[in-house]
């Protein structure tokens, strides 16, 4: 699904299919009807998130602006590898 749609579908250009709004859910990890209700979703860290600020809460603004950065690459160079492994179809 890509981001284009996902935008056309929020600007309501677009109707989703009960199939895409399946798999939207699934890629977010929350249900369907959590994507249908009008009232925000309270969010919840996940575990690899608190052990992830537990590193760096306690660190001074310019160590943690360091550990942005470096996490900010990290994430460019595996969004780049994903590419690569799955080229669009023919």
């Amino acid at each position: 699904m890509s981001r284009a749609y996902i935008g056309k579908i929020e600007r309501g250009e677009k109707k989703i299919s009960l199939a895409a709004l399946h798999k939207l859910a699934g890629a977010l990890g929350v249900k369907m009807g959590d994507l249908l209700c009008e009232e925000p979703l309270e969010y919840k860290p996940s575990t690899l998130e608190k052990k992830i600020t537990h590193v760096v809460r306690d660190r001074p603004a310019q160590e943690q602006e360091v550990f942005y950065q470096a996490v900010k690459s990290l994430d460019k160079v595996m969004r780049r590898r994903k590419r690569h492994s799955n080229p669009p179809p023919t």
